[in-house]
C-alpha cells in the first residue's frame, strides 16, 4: 500500500508546487511546497516513531537451547532395532522432536502476540491520521500554510495505520470506511457549504 501510496502523495505535493508557482508566488511557491512535504514526513514519523519508543514491538523468539546430537553427528543408517545403539538413537529422535516442538510453540506464540500488536498500532495510529486529518480541514484560512502538511500528514498516517501487516481484512476495511466518511462529512462541511453563493438575476429583477 505504501508503494502505491507514496507516489501519489509526492504526485500531489507537485501538483501543488506547480501551482504556487504559476500563482504569482514564485520560489515561495517551491519553499512552501518543501515545507508541506517536511511537515507531512515529520507527522508521520512522529506517529510511528512515538509508538515504537512506547509500545516496544515483541521480540523474535530464539531457539531455545542446543540442539539435540541426532542434528549434528548425521545418521549414516538406522541401527538394528533391539540393540543399545538404536536405543541411543531413538532418545536422540525424542529429544530432537521435543526441542522442534519446544520452538514451534514459541513461534506460534510470538506470532499471536505479533498480530495482536499490529492491531494495537492501528487503534494507537488512526485516531492521529484522522485527527490530524480534521485539523487540516478546519484550520482558519489565515494558517493556510499549515493545513496541507496536516491533511496530507493524516492521509499518510492513516496509510500507516491500514498498512500494517497481519491486520485483519475486516479493521482494514472498517478504518477505510470511516477514513472515507470523515473526509467526505469534513470536506463537505468545511469545503463546500463555505463556498459563497453566487446570485443570479431573477425575471423579477430585470423588470
Amino acid at each position: 500500500m505504501f508503494e502505491i501510496a507514496i507516489p501519489i502523495a509526492l504526485i500531489l505535493l507537485l501538483a501543488f508546487g506547480i501551482h504556487e508557482y504559476r500563482g504569482g508566488k514564485g520560489i515561495m511557491g517551491i519553499i512552501k511546497m518543501i515545507y508541506v512535504l517536511t511537515i507531512t514526513a515529520f507527522l508521520i514519523m512522529l506517529v510511528a516513531f512515538g509508538i515504537l519508543a512506547f509500545y516496544e514491538p515483541p521480540e523474535y523468539p530464539r531457539h531455545g537451547g542446543t540442539p539435540p546430537l541426532v542434528r549434528s553427528v548425521p545418521v549414516v543408517e538406522v541401527p538394528v532395532k533391539g540393540t543399545p545403539e538404536y536405543e541411543a538413537w531413538q532418545e536422540q529422535q525424542e529429544e530432537w522432536e521435543a526441542w522442534e516442538e519446544e520452538n514451534r510453540k514459541r513461534q506460534e506464540v510470538y506470532e499471536e502476540e505479533r498480530k495482536t500488536y499490529r492491531r494495537n498500532v492501528f487503534f494507537i495510529a488512526y485516531p492521529f491520521g484522522l485527527l490530524f486529518t480534521i485539523l487540516g480541514l478546519q484550520l482558519r484560512p489565515r494558517l493556510d500554510i499549515l493545513r496541507p502538511g496536516l491533511l496530507l500528514g493524516g492521509l499518510g498516517t492513516s496509510i500507516y495505520a491500514i498498512a500494517q501487516s497481519d491486520l485483519a481484512n475486516e479493521v482494514r476495511f472498517g478504518g477505510v470506511a470511516v477514513g472515507l466518511a470523515v473526509l467526505i462529512y469534513v470536506g463537505y462541511r468545511m469545503l463546500l457549504e463555505r463556498q459563497p453563493v453566487v446570485e443570479t438575476d431573477s425575471p423579477d429583477n430585470e423588470s
